[in-house]
């Protein structure tokens, strides 16, 4: 391919201009694909330094410095007007030099977008892209390629919403830089500073990075064109060192050292190249949670984004929690001139077609992938160990409360399994203290059926398995469940905190899965232990998400009464330790929590004072009366629930 690639009349083309991204564009486009053996022309300043197969002078020293003189661009914003001189001599000078080397089929590319347009429409018989487009206006060719999905959807507007008026050939294609120019520190090689780099300005968020840093008493350094003083603050504050312009030496140290840097830009960002040249740097970056940022910055990864203060603050406490490495392999392997040169390709090849062959139809034999749109993103951070200490610490007294109440419930039948660890391990040594022998097993596929568990313990365990095994894992579960079995269940919901939540639903969806599975919801019973839970120390999170379910047995036979296992018995449950306690007339359901069978109920008492079964009971009284129980008449049994 031959492209004609178009500097910019107010810059050189050389990593001296550092400060235009737009003019690094030209200089790392040049070499990318220079490199792949691509024939590339570059139109512009007599003293621009880059890798192409020809550099064709259209603007002198002597013609730029009747524009700009000796203006210190590296000490304000560049300053350019596109009828001054310099620019009326870069369009003549170009549009006679291309005229003189163009072929059919070539490229014409102008980087700076309508600033180079006079160019491009004199040499109409070319193809025109626009190939990296950052800016907000001006964008006119018919082929056009964007920086980040976030201008390119800024384009679109909201009409694209409802309307079907997408173009094939507007295309997404990041910014690219050279690995060459970066130097990598690791954690033990950072300095203790926050970094600013960048034009000086609070649309680039420095106010966000000053007053961050001064809030947690970090050291910030500020380099890029302009000043603090230029922009209104009349004094620096004494935690901020201001460097001025980074050269191409001191922008890799700075950015290499800094244990962070801030990057807070207040607008859509396109692209905010800097961020990126940070990761390179194995500098973790803040941002703000726009623009491009949502897709370059992996949050909680390469770095964080935040929305507010106390974020931004929270943000810059924690950073040590980025990896370096992570950063750069996040930067090398979707950002290097290696892997944007075959996206650029790839869009090349396709806009060839439109000339030379079927256009949007053309077929592909010797496809063997579709890689250029493949973008890498880190892994998952290993979930830190757990504090089984600390958890105890939180949890132990309440999980020793809920053993308590399960001790009671299960009466002799006191064998249990837990499956999981981390929180279920703490809730079944409240089980084991209570006097419950408790079995531990990894996943649902451990539990041995034959143990004849009567109580199962699932705590916060579906929510870190993927949806693809639920029902499986659900019907394994209760087959492995004896009749009349009690199952405890706790899952996160949505808007749970915690770590690796892959599978997040609410309540309703797992008493309807389980339902279906074959249990049976005891919300009486739960009631009871909500009602147990309240009565101290409190873990918010059980409460919301903990069910209570009991496999169906066989029907219990009891005074020519059939009582069907489906149905729930509303009966509270009382210690073990109070069994033999007889109850008069004057008890009351809060005195007696429940009534064992070798308890005395008096002939006189009501359900009122007693929640026991008689054999005026019938089955719209009674949820569900277990078959080992022996129902007498006065006398309730221990059934679950």
């Amino acid at each position: 391919m031959r492209f004609h690639v178009l500097g910019l009349p107010h810059t050189v083309s050389s990593k001296v201009f550092l400060a235009c991204a737009y003019t690094q564009k030209v200089v790392k486009f040049a070499k990318m694909m220079t490199e792949r053996g691509h024939e590339v022309i570059h139109y512009g300043h007599e003293e621009s330094d880059l890798q192409c197969t020809e550099h064709v002078t259209v603007l002198t020293s002597a013609d730029w410095k009747q524009s700009y003189g000796d203006y210190d661009w590296r000490k304000h914003f560049f300053k350019f007007d596109v009828n001054d001189y310099a620019y009326r001599t870069f369009y003549a000078n170009a549009i006679a030099e291309v005229g003189k080397r163009k072929r059919k089929n070539d490229f014409i590319l102008p980087f700076w977008g309508s600033g180079t347009r006079p160019v491009c429409d004199a040499h109409p018989d070319l193809i025109c892209v626009e190939p990296g487009i950052g800016y907000a206006g001006g964008h006119w060719a018919r082929f056009k390629i964007f920086e980040s999905y976030a201008i390119y959807h800024a384009f679109c507007g909201m009409s694209a919403v409802g309307t079907c008026k997408q173009d094939w050939y507007e295309a997404v294609i990041p910014n690219y830089f050279d690995p060459e120019d970066f130097t990598f520190c690791d954690k033990a090689e950072k300095d203790d500073y926050f970094l600013f780099l960048g034009r000086v300005t609070e649309g680039k968020g420095i106010h966000i990075a000053m007053q961050v840093t001064e809030a947690i008493g970090a050291k910030l350094i500020i380099a890029g064109q302009s000043s603090l003083k230029e922009i209104g603050y009349k004094t620096v504050p004494a935690h901020v060192i201001e460097y001025g312009y980074a050269d191409v030496a001191a922008r890799k140290r700075l950015m290499s050292k800094a244990k962070a840097a801030f990057v807070a830009s207040m607008y859509v960002e396109p692209f905010g190249g800097v961020q990126i040249e940070c990761l390179f740097s194995g500098t973790p970056t803040i941002t703000t949670d726009w623009g491009s940022f949502t897709e370059n910055n992996i949050h909680g990864l390469t770095g964080y984004r935040c929305r507010t203060f106390e974020q931004f603050v929270w943000a810059a406490k924690n950073i040590d929690n980025i990896e370096p490495t992570v950063c750069r392999d996040f930067a090398l392997r979707n950002f290097s001139l290696d892997k944007v040169a075959g996206m650029y390709e790839e869009y090349f090849t396709g806009v060839l077609h439109v000339y030379n062959s079927k256009g949007w139809y053309e077929t592909n034999a010797a496809r063997s992938d579709l890689s250029a749109l493949e973008k890498y993103y880190p892994p998952a951070k290993a979930p830190k160990s757990v504090d089984m200490d600390a958890v105890e610490a939180e949890q132990g007294e309440f999980a020793r409360r809920i053993g308590k109440w399960f001790r009671r419930l299960l009466g002799d039948n006191k064998v249990g399994v837990n499956v999981g660890s981390h929180p279920g391990a703490v809730y079944a040594n409240g089980l084991v203290e209570a006097g419950v022998r408790m079995d531990s097993v990894d996943s649902i596929d451990d539990i041995v059926a034959s143990n004849n568990y009567s109580l199962t313990t699932v705590i916060e365990v579906m929510n870190h398995i993927d949806t693809r095994h639920t029902d499986r894992l659900l019907a394994k579960l209760v087959e492995s469940m004896p009749a009349n079995g009690v199952l405890l269940w706790s899952a996160a919901q949505p808007g749970n905190g915690g770590q690796d939540q892959i599978n997040l639903q609410e309540q309703s969806y797992w008493l309807s899965k389980l339902t279906a599975a074959g249990l049976r919801h005891c919300p009486d019973t739960q009631g009871h232990l909500a009602t147990e839970i309240k009565n101290g120390s409190l873990m918010g999170w059980f409460l919301q998400n903990f069910l209570l379910f009991q496999k169906p047995g066989t029907v219990v036979e009891v005074a020519e009464t059939t009582y069907a296992p489906t149905e729930a018995v509303d009966v509270p449950i009382a210690d073990a330790d109070e069994a033999s306690a007889t109850v008069d007339t004057s008890a009351t359901a809060e005195d007696v929590e429940v009534v064992d069978t070798s308890t005395t109920v008096d002939t006189s008492t009501t359900a009122e004072d007693v929640e026991a079964v008689d054999t005026s009971t019938t089955a719209e009284d009674v949820e569900a009366v277990d078959t080992s129980a022996t129902v007498e008449t006065g006398t309730s049994s221990q059934a679950f629930p």
